[in-house]
């Protein structure tokens, strides 16, 4: 395939075949922007597409992977508190996924043509993180009242601490 400017062509494996009107670029094991996660800053190959920034971009599919993996942290907090709720939340915002769907034909079990039962809204799915940040936080923040630490003094650090002790003491 040679050397690609991933700013003018996301096109990265698999061929082009046609242009589809919600797809986009498709193909044989193609989509626009496939394997890409990250875009450089500062293109030294493609000087005239180059941002100039110091550092690379994140593309979407990576960002939506960093978003999937936080979500998936927001639940196993909230679940650990809460799992009624937690389910519930989830039950809410997803009702029915995948596999929960069936198939369309018996014969061929590997796709599915339906609507889909999850709201396309991201406020929505914003409320849902925030009810589950209110959950973890409402829990973290009542253990903080419990947790009582003894100050630390001079007199209580050993010399290796003593540098540590200063700092804290200016």
């Amino acid at each position: 395939m040679g050397q690609t400017n991933v700013f003018q062509t996301a096109h990265t494996f698999g061929s082009f075949d046609e242009v589809d009107g919600v797809l986009g670029e498709t193909g044989w094991n193609h989509l626009n922007g496939d394997g890409v996660l990250m875009y450089p800053g500062t293109d030294t190959r493609y000087p005239e597409d180059s941002y100039g920034v110091m550092g690379p971009f994140a593309s979407l599919r990576l960002k939506h992977w960093r978003r999937g993996i936080q979500d998936v942290d927001y639940l196993r907090l909230a679940e650990a508190i809460s799992p009624t709720r937690t389910a519930e939340i989830v039950d809410e915002t997803v009702p029915t996924v995948l596999w929960e769907y069936g198939v369309s034909d018996p014969e061929d079990p590997t796709w599915v043509l339906t609507d889909i039962s999850w709201s396309t809204d991201p406020d929505d799915w914003e409320a849902a993180r925030a009810e589950l940040a209110d959950i973890i936080e409402r829990y973290y923040s009542s253990l903080s009242h419990q947790i009582h630490l003894p100050a630390v003094t001079r007199k209580m650090c050993t010399s290796q601490d003593r540098s540590l002790a200063d700092v804290a003491h200016r």
